[in-house]
């Protein structure tokens, strides 16, 4: 009995450390995201069972939490010497155990292709794959050595961007919807500049840390004054496109008889 205690202890040790590093806590902001994509994409309800939507979500998930993980890995260093939250990762990523912590990461990568792989199948299209593998490759590349596109000017806003904010809605639109639209895309886009300018404003907190430790992070590249004022034209412009994207898809989508999955327009704003 003493043994099994023991083992559930630890079980629950490395589940809070997974979820620590893997930001756990940021998914539930996105379950709100993944219904409004829902409602914008799915033609009823009933869509919400079909095996590729379903499978959608577990490789969303997987992406999500993979790219927290693998900046965690990467960035043990510098974030042990962070004075707020970040200090703890460190630590959760050392009780899980460096060579378990990369098997974990690309055990979740190769489930994510798999599902993936099963999707393109279901949909008899290679869109889901090719999203997946771009997605992939920039979400990596943001932190890994030698690419890290987080410290590489331009790249970063592009990488960021495209990886998190850009390419994981627009993959679960397609699974739900089975195309993209342009109104769509111009939702996504707005979605993604938003978002990235939101970010910009998260890595400010970083600013002395990441100079001390010679992290050309857009703060300390730009200049943090510039940096916000940069994030605030994204807000901005991103809020714009990102309604425009919403006005134009729900009016299209609502067609002639005025309404949208039995919603009129203005029920369905306030759904989403």
């Amino acid at each position: 009995r003493g043994a099994g205690g023991s083992w559930r202890m630890k079980a629950v040790e490395y589940l809070k450390a997974y979820l620590w590093t893997s930001r756990g806590e940021y998914l539930i902001a996105e379950v709100p995201a993944l219904f409004t994509l829902f409602f914008l994409g799915a033609s009823s309800f009933g869509r919400f069972l079909a095996p590729e939507v379903i499978e959608g979500m577990a490789v969303f998930v997987l992406r999500f939490f993979f790219g927290f993980m693998i900046n965690a890995y990467t960035d043990q260093e510098i974030d042990g010497r962070y004075t707020i939250f970040k200090n703890r990762i460190p630590g959760a990523v050392r009780t899980i155990g460096q060579r378990n912590f990369r098997i974990l990461m690309w055990a979740q990568v190769l489930a994510a292709f798999a599902l993936t792989a099963h999707i393109s199948w279901l949909m008899r299209s290679w869109v889901p794959l090719l999203l997946a593998a771009v997605g992939t490759f920039f979400g990596a590349g943001y932190s890994l050595p030698p690419l890290q596109f987080k410290v590489r000017g331009w790249l970063h806003p592009v990488s960021l961007s495209v990886s998190i904010f850009f390419i994981p809605p627009a993959f679960m639109v397609f699974t739900i919807a089975g195309s993209l639209s342009p109104q769509m895309l111009l939702f996504l886009g707005g979605v993604s500049v938003l978002h990235y300018g939101i970010e910009i404003a998260n890595q400010a907190i970083d600013y002395n840390e990441d100079l001390a430790a010679g992290v050309r992070s857009p703060p300390v590249r730009w200049g943090l004054k510039n940096s916000l004022l940069l994030g605030l034209a994204c807000m901005l412009a991103g809020g714009l496109l990102e309604l425009a994207g919403l006005y134009l898809l729900v009016l299209g989508r609502a067609g002639t008889n005025g309404t949208l999955m039995g919603l009129v327009p203005w029920q369905f704003f306030l759904l989403a």
